[in-house]
């Protein structure tokens, strides 16, 4: 559904969860005719992926956690009919995926992450991207971007802090445009784009191709109304810095009714559903630097209300959701797995989606001509 809403207000890509190649093993793809997806499902009928063609056919990337380059490709091979695309992550810096050998662990170990990436990419019909954070060094970190270049990757999406470094600690935007210089693949910048003005700056000051939001996407999902502004500024171009403030957003309370109108129409697991509404009416996930007045909800719209909420349909109905259009979008209808259990949710949504920061990214890029970079073959 956050993917979904982020489409809808505008982003060109989305990224989906990190899931860890071992993840998708054993999983059955099903056809899900009552919402028009295809689902992944895991014994016992937990869905680890659930896609619609419709609405994501060529801009779905699938974000893949892994140590191992044949069990990556195992993984990958999996999926990779109904993805644009191949990200593997060398970012996340929090235990369940280092303790692997996956996220950020990998930016130890050059070597392996490059021959991860040459084995998807010479194995795949898709495009293979990857995601890192910085290295100790701008040098490091440059010699870093151009092995996994060399390996295949078609894009690379550059985190702006370090791997020790959390939400409120500030990103290090100075150090992108030498990575760009130095690389001949799209870059595209992720860490603290809050408005149209800091999405400006960074194509201007590191001549990027693209940003990446994910935190921002929780505090107000709107702001991917500003992608037809990024796109007509050509990178480096300075001429229209601060002069078009950009589309006004939406209020958070709009943003949430909208959100939850997603999920009631792709049958979003209600935990994850209650757990990002929560999330999207807190700041607690964004740097101290960036401020907002507190949003204002009707009254009756407070955490405690939202906490004591036990199903979907109660979550949407507390936002003033108007019946008909619960009745309307909400397809709560099972199916059957292969193994007669029912498929639902989806749980690793739940678990690593809007709980981790590099999880569920979504790129702006700045014009059409270099979108299509991260689709030739």
């Amino acid at each position: 559904p956050l993917r979904a809403l982020a489409l809808d207000y505008g982003a060109d890509l989305v990224w989906g969860p990190e899931i860890i190649d071992k993840s998708l093993f054993g999983v059955s793809r099903i056809e899900n005719s009552v919402l028009g997806t295809v689902d992944f499902v895991l014994p016992g009928g937990r869905v680890i992926l659930r896609t619609s063609p419709s609405l994501e056919a060529g801009r779905l990337i699938c974000q893949l956690g892994t140590s191992d380059a044949d069990e990556a490709l195992r993984a990958a091979k999996i999926v990779e009919n109904d993805v644009a695309g191949i990200d593997v992550n060398m970012g996340c810096p929090h235990k369940f995926s280092v303790q692997g050998g996956c996220g950020a662990a990998l930016l130890k170990e050059p070597e392996k992450a490059a021959g991860i990436v040459r084995v998807l990419a010479q194995n795949l019909s898709v495009p293979v991207t990857a995601k890192i954070r910085l290295l100790p060094t701008p040098e490091e970190t440059v010699a870093f971007a151009l092995g996994i270049q060399a390996a295949g990757a078609r894009a690379l999406t550059v985190h702006l802090r370090h791997p020790h470094e959390r939400d409120r600690d500030p990103a290090h935007w100075d150090q992108l445009r030498s990575i760009v210089d130095a690389l001949s693949i799209p870059v595209i910048a992720n860490g603290d784009f809050y408005d149209l003005d800091s999405m400006r700056n960074i194509l201007a000051s590191s001549r990027c191709h693209g940003i990446m939001l994910a935190r921002p996407a929780l505090w107000n999902a709107s702001l991917f109304r500003c992608a037809p502004l990024v796109h007509a500024l050509p990178p480096g171009d300075e001429s229209t810095l601060h002069i078009d403030p950009g589309p006004a957003l939406e209020s958070v309370a709009e943003v949430i009714r909208n959100y939850l109108v997603q999920c009631l129409r792709w049958d979003e697991n209600y935990k994850n559903a209650k757990y990002t509404v929560m999330e999207m009416m807190t700041s607690r996930r964004h740097p101290l630097r960036i401020s907002r007045e507190k949003p204002k909800f009707e009254q009756g719209l407070d955490m405690g209300a939202v906490s004591r909420t036990k199903s979907l349909i109660d979550l949407a109905s507390l936002w003033r959701i108007p019946s008909n259009v619960i009745s309307a979008e909400s397809r709560a209808e099972a199916i059957d797995a292969p193994d007669g259990s029912k498929a639902t949710g989806s749980l690793l949504g739940e678990s690593h989606g809007v709980e981790q920061d590099d999880s569920e990214g979504r790129a702006v890029e700045p014009d059409a001509k270099r979108r299509r970079k991260l689709g030739e073959k």
